[in-house]
């Protein structure tokens, strides 16, 4: 079932069910908060800890079942008031299969113009998937693997046209005569240094011998940021020219101020 809806997250998925609603990346059950409701992975509780918000990601298309608990929990379940949501990974298949899935805004390289007036922002996810036997025509070891990476050459979609401020005034108030004016540009396209890239792998490893069945899972999420920020960030990421008055009041001088901006990294393992 899982497979067959038209949409991409699994807290699409929930907000479908009923009871449930997801709203800025909050799901409420049963009209609780968003911090009372659990969730688990595997048997293994994913609760971030301070925010209580679901700490471990892992695609739509690594899941083979997705459960809501609203009432009369599990005993393995705790640290609910509204709701459990429960996830399982696959466990592999018998026989060898796998899957490529491509997203992308246009398939430009960023920055480049499209569609008349439109610019792609380098917006594009990448999955694929794996599944198999370890050892071929023993179906008793199996393996599953996925692998996702979003990228974004930029996440900030402009809806402006490009422009120019020119000889624009920074008046100190106690003596306009010493006012500083600035040229900035806001250019069309991508803002440089705005990337954002995150990637998942997520795999399991499953022994089915009859009654007796083990399961071993792993996920990694990583995320490599790079922030460039909007329209009212380009000062700082665009750089400008800065024209200083003397004495005279006259702009003799300027300078250049060189485009900057910050990094990050982060990374989630279970």
């Amino acid at each position: 079932q899982l497979e067959n809806m038209p949409i991409r997250s699994l807290d699409a998925i929930l907000a479908t069910m009923p009871g449930v609603v997801v709203q800025n990346n909050d799901v409420h059950i049963r009209g609780g908060r968003g911090n009372e409701v659990a969730y688990y992975l595997n048997g293994a509780s994913t609760t971030n800890l301070n925010n209580r918000a679901n700490l471990v990601y892992v695609p739509q298309e690594a899941v083979e079942e997705l459960q809501v608990q609203v009432g009369g929990y599990d005993a393995e379940v705790s640290g609910a008031n509204s709701g459990v949501v429960k996830r399982a990974l696959k466990s592999g298949t018998t026989d060898y299969s796998g899957s490529f899935s491509l997203f992308t805004d246009g398939g430009e390289a960023g920055g480049s113009a499209m569609l008349g007036d439109g610019y792609s922002y380098g917006h594009q996810t990448m999955l694929a998937t794996v599944s198999g036997p370890v050892v071929p025509g023993m179906e008793s070891i199996r393996f599953f693997g996925a692998f996702e990476q979003s990228s974004e050459d930029d996440p900030y979609v402009k809806m402006a046209n490009a422009f120019d401020f020119t000889n624009l005034v920074d008046q100190q108030p106690a003596n306009s005569s010493y006012a500083d004016q600035f040229d900035l540009s806001w250019k069309d396209g991508v803002t440089p240094g705005s990337s954002d890239e995150f990637t998942n792998i997520t795999g399991t490893l499953t022994y089915d011998a009859g009654p007796l069945r083990a399961t071993v899972g792993v996920v990694n999420n990583s995320n490599t940021n790079n922030h460039g920020g909007g329209i009212m960030s380009q000062l700082r990421w665009r750089g400008a020219t800065v024209y200083t008055a003397d004495d005279t009041g006259a702009y003799t001088n300027s300078f250049t101020v060189p485009e900057r901006y910050s990094f990050s990294e982060s990374a989630s393992n279970m």
